[in-house]
């Protein structure tokens, strides 16, 4: 069984926090608007006390709402209140760098390991797993030097899991081995079956005002695949993001994945002048497009051990 996969914390510590405030405010809500009807009710033998119970009630959810929005946000509202939420599968987008090497092993140890279980009962599974080896168009921040995607049943299973106690023992020893991450809900395209033996190139887009990939498609569509199928190349995985945990930089909308026979295959086609050319047309529908080229692991089971993580550049492929 596979250890290798991380997981956002957001949900458990922010809903935790949102309960918290929404209790305490509500609460307070509560107490204004029953003054406030007792008050109406002493002067007018019309308002009933059911209309004051209705009321408060109506001010409480008011604050309720409010509440969970402010701490959570749009973008966490909108996956936790997803139309689908209990029954589309949806593939968590992880991007990871660590503090030191010795930060990272204790990441799998101290929490990886224990949560991929939790994953796997659930009917999940770590879908892929890679290091970044070269940034082939971005900013050097750009090269995370993880991805990993996980694969869940449904968005409801995510959050029972997030939310449970097993999953936050683990939460310490994740943030303590993090210097920074980003997380991404993905809506898959269409499935993902990667393989050890081949390269896969990351894109990573973001739209700019106005754009959308249907335009995209339309325009540059066709040239994109005839490029790709000249140097043997296949679109591999696509999916639409929603950023859960994501700093202004990398809030991408898109993530595609490239195969290649090997990676020298896959660097003539991001040399490959007429390439360049596309890029430099694409420019005006994209505010962000990080190109990374990958290495993907072979991942060991969990009862081997972490002690060549630092060094595994040399033994995956």
């Amino acid at each position: 069984m596979s250890w290798y996969m991380t997981l956002p914390h957001w949900p458990s510590r922010s809903l935790r926090v949102a309960k918290s405030e929404v209790r305490r405010e509500s609460r307070l809500a509560l107490d204004r608007q029953a003054r406030t009807i007792g008050a109406t009710s002493c002067g007018n033998s019309t308002v009933s006390k059911g209309l004051a119970l209705f009321l408060a009630f109506i001010g409480m959810v008011t604050m309720l709402l409010l509440g969970v929005a402010l701490l959570l946000g749009s973008n966490r509202l909108s996956f936790i209140f997803h139309e689908q939420r209990g029954d589309a599968p949806f593939v968590m987008v992880n991007l990871l760098d660590f503090v030191d090497q010795a930060a990272e092993q204790r990441y799998f140890d101290g929490y990886a390991r224990d949560t991929l279980q939790l994953v796997e009962a659930l009917g999940g599974r770590q879908l892929w797993a890679a290091r970044t080896d070269e940034v082939l168009a971005g900013n050097a921040a750009d090269g995370w030097q993880l991805i990993a995607l996980v694969e869940y049943p449904s968005r409801v299973s995510f959050i029972d899991m997030v939310t449970s106690g097993e999953y936050r023992d683990g939460l310490d020893a994740r943030a303590a081995a993090l210097e920074r991450t980003a997380v991404y809900a993905g809506t898959p395209r269409f499935p993902f079956e990667p393989e050890l033996d081949r390269s896969y190139v990351v894109r990573l887009t973001r739209l700019g005002e106005g754009a959308d990939y249907e335009a995209f498609e339309d325009r540059w569509g066709q040239q994109e695949h005839e490029l790709l199928e000249r140097h043997g190349g296949v679109l591999a995985w696509s999916a639409d993001l929603n950023p859960l945990v994501a700093q202004a930089e990398d809030q991408f909308d898109r993530m595609t994945v490239l195969e290649f026979r090997d990676a020298i295959a896959s660097g003539d086609w991001a040399l490959d002048p007429e390439r360049e050319t596309l890029v430099s047309l694409e420019r005006r529908l994209f505010e962000r497009d990080v190109l990374l080229s990958t290495r993907t692991f072979d991942v060991p089971g969990t009862e081997e051990t972490h002690s060549d993580v630092g060094n595994s550049a040399t033994q995956t492929m």
